[in-house]
This record gives C-alpha cells, sequence and structure tokens, in this order.
C-alpha cells in the first residue's frame, strides 16, 4: 500500500482516522503509527486543512487489521487467588529449579563450616591471630620469648604460647597504665 497525496472526499472520511485515534486503537505512539504507515503496513492520506498545515490520515481497514488481539478471561474460569496459609508439600507443585533454588537458598542461610585453628601456626598465621607483625614475631622468636619449631623450611609458632603472650602482654599494660 502507497502513501498517497490526494486529500479524502467528505464521503469517504469514514474510511479514515486520525494519527491519535489510530495510534489509540493499535496502542502504540504517534511515532510507532509512522513507522508503520512508512513501511508500507497503513495507508495514509493527507487532508488540506485551510491556514494550518495538511492532517495525515490513516484508513481504518488497515488500522483494524493491524489492532492487537483483545484478551477476554474465559467465563468458566476464575481468578486464581492468593492462599493465606503456607504451600504444604501436598499442595506445593513440583518444579525442579524452583527445589534446586529453595536448596541453594537454604545453603547460603546456613553459617559457613567452622575450621579448627591448628595447634601450630605460619608465620603468616601467627601474625592473623595474634595481631602482631611478622618481623615483631620473629624478633620474639630470636629473643626465646616464644616456642617456635622449624617445620621444613619454616617456623612455626605455638597458637596457646601466642594467646599466653597476647594475655600477658595486655596485663602488663593495663597494669602499668594509671
Amino acid at each position: 500500500m502507497t502513501a498517497a497525496t490526494a486529500a479524502p472526499t467528505a464521503n469517504h472520511l469514514t474510511e479514515w482516522m486520525t494519527k491519535e485515534d489510530a495510534a489509540a486503537l493499535l496502542q502504540c505512539s504517534a511515532r510507532s503509527l509512522e513507522r508503520r504507515a512508512n513501511k508500507g503496513e497503513i495507508e495514509t492520506r493527507k487532508q488540506q486543512r485551510t491556514g494550518k498545515s495538511p492532517a495525515v490520515l490513516y484508513r481504518t481497514n488497515d488500522v483494524m487489521r493491524l489492532q492487537p488481539p483483545s484478551f477476554e478471561m474465559p467465563a468458566n474460569r476464575t481468578v486464581a487467588t492468593i492462599p493465606t496459609a503456607a504451600p504444604t508439600a501436598a499442595t506445593t507443585p513440583e518444579i525442579p529449579w524452583l527445589d534446586a533454588l529453595a536448596a541453594t537458598l537454604e545453603a547460603i542461610r546456613q553459617p559457613p563450616p567452622v575450621t579448627p585453628i591448628p595447634h601450630w601456626l605460619t608465620v603468616a598465621q601467627a601474625s592473623l591471630h595474634s595481631g602482631l607483625s611478622e618481623a615483631c614475631l620473629k624478633r620474639l622468636r630470636k629473643a626465646g620469648s616464644l616456642i617456635t619449631i622449624k617445620d621444613s623450611r619454616q617456623w612455626k609458632y605455638q597458637r596457646a604460647d601466642l594467646d599466653r603472650f597476647g594475655a600477658a602482654a595486655t596485663s602488663t599494660r593495663s597494669a602499668s597504665t594509671p
């Protein structure tokens, strides 16, 4: 279908509709309507108006043909209501992805397993555990203030000794503080 510039005659105006009416009927914007007309889906005509720019009219049959189908609820169907009680296993339909999602959410909700702190700590672990720097721990090891062992090529610090050393340092600090 092509766009024509001839003005529709007065007796044929019932076959044409305005841009606003056509857009409302097609449930789209005026710009979308213009795009469809440019593609040739809807035939257009221009109606000359005195003292104004010509009005673009759209063929009613083309607009009706492109109108989206209306949805009607079947008469024997009822609208679903939201249950007030929690669904039970007997009423919940089995949906595989929903079960997987529930299992994932349950796993996230549970706290992570607690890993025990080893009895002997590396220099990095001892630094994190005690709050002292690695250099400070090495100085205390060389001074003999901490119990250490050499495992392979690295020194390991006794966790209980680090705890005792931290408690002793805290008690001497609190005693010296006025």
